[in-house]
């Protein structure tokens, strides 16, 4: 007997995989956990092996689970490709498209970007998710998503890249904080840092987790007094005089405004840090995502992104964290 699968259950099992926990995938299925437990062992049952290894912590994948996510995400997402096509042709369905982006792309760059792209096109409904980086470029990588902005620092894999903005980091300190003092209008190293007690944003986030292997390797540690999720929440914390913060400049100025928190400038060439985009593969993208693609790369207001955006569109990242190799447009 030939096997049949519902998209509506291979789209539940990737959610359980991706979030290792059948309760969690019910969750984020909108259904009931007794409803998910009944259609995962429908679908092993249809197969006649184990999809999913279930222990105490939760569920991972056996080898033919791993086989089924695999080809899932690979159904799902010529699926979502063939209902761009198709949707594009049909007045008034709606389609949807996936954009997965940090926080500072999120409330710094996107807002005015994202209302022109929506002012094209009534039909598409635009799904934005703030996730942290290495979770956002794993979901390109395996066709959950076709775009994501992360930052420069962000390992890509090889996934094609492309410039968005420029976005230097800072440090945020409390007034009269030693850094503060010393810095005046000069850039600082971020080693003078070293040691210090931090507001920390979660692990993930490219440049905290950088920042942290580098004071490691020069024997001084960050104290992490808190790690929070918000750029506000690390400047609040800062203006108390918790710890200090690193962050992208826009996100510090537009807090700065309300909070008595002082910006110390970077010396580190790292730090002069920048936002880009990664795709899975240019030719597979579908028609919504390429549309949105040229709207990223034009800029806020019109301009270009970086002065390499125009003459080389779509890049192969490659080697470290931050380097691109042009590909053919």
């Amino acid at each position: 007997m030939p096997l049949r699968f519902d998209l509506s259950d291979l789209r539940l099992f990737l959610h359980v995989v991706d979030e290792a926990s059948i309760s969690a995938g019910a969750r984020a299925s909108g259904i009931g956990l007794a409803a998910a437990s009944a259609r995962v062992l429908s679908l092993e049952d249809s197969l006649q092996q184990p999809l999913l290894v279930r222990t105490a912590r939760g569920v991972h994948c056996t080898l033919a689970g791993q086989q089924l996510a695999t080809q899932a995400r690979a159904v799902l997402h010529q699926v979502a490709r063939l209902h761009s096509a198709l949707g594009a042709q049909v007045p008034g369905l709606r389609r949807t498209l996936r954009l997965l982006c940090t926080t500072a792309a999120l409330h710094e760059h996107l807002p005015d970007l994202l209302g022109d792209y929506l002012a094209q096109d009534a039909a598409v409904n635009l799904v934005l998710e703030d996730l942290p980086e290495a979770r956002a470029v794993a979901a390109v990588a395996d066709g959950r998503a076709e775009l994501a902005i992360v930052s420069a620092q962000a390992e890509l894999y090889g996934m094609p890249a492309f410039d968005f903005q420029p976005d230097p980091l800072v440090l945020v300190v409390p007034p009269g904080h030693p850094l503060a003092r010393q810095a005046g209008d000069e850039p600082q190293p971020l080693a003078r840092a070293d040691g210090c007690d931090v507001v920390a944003l979660p692990e993930g986030t490219a440049w905290q987790d950088h920042w942290d292997r580098q004071a490691r390797l020069r024997g001084s540690p960050l104290n992490h007094r808190i790690r929070v999720d918000s750029f506000a929440t690390q400047c609040r914390l800062v203006a108390t005089g918790a710890g200090i913060a690193l962050m992208p400049r826009a996100a510090a100025q537009r807090h700065a405004r309300q909070l008595p928190v002082v910006l110390v400038a970077l010396a580190d060439p790292w730090a002069r840090s920048s936002l880009r985009g990664c795709l899975r593969d240019l030719a597979a993208l579908s028609a919504d995502a390429r549309r949105l693609l040229a709207v990223l790369q034009s800029g806020p207001a019109g301009t270009t992104a970086a002065a390499t955006t125009a003459a080389t569109p779509v890049a192969r990242a490659a080697g470290s964290a931050g380097e691109t190799t042009a590909l053919a447009a």
